[in-house]
């Protein structure tokens, strides 16, 4: 995602979604880091979530555009022993 110039409203933004998710993502490194937007210094924006559960929903939605979320999500897995349903026994 990123902002453009609104061809439609003098001064305007329009955010710009990549079906891929981010456009300066370089594999699992971002390439503007040290320049990068306040809303992706303050993502996954969990500190606005009140409860665990809307915490973790969160960064479930977010998983698929931030590869830091992504393979945290990954790990929890690993670490609570995971399986999917298709994946267990007795199902």
């Amino acid at each position: 995602m990123y902002l453009t110039d609104d061809p439609d409203v003098p001064g305007g933004r329009v955010l710009v979604n990549e079906p891929n998710g981010c456009v300066f993502l370089d594999g699992n490194l971002c390439t503007i880091y040290d320049v990068r937007p306040k809303p992706c210094r303050d993502f996954p924006h969990l500190a606005r979530q009140r409860t665990l559960p809307g915490r973790m929903a969160s960064m479930a939605r977010r998983a698929w555009m931030c590869p830091i979320v992504y393979n945290a999500l990954e790990e929890y897995k690993h670490v609570v022993g995971f399986r999917p349903k298709s994946q267990q026994t007795g199902t």
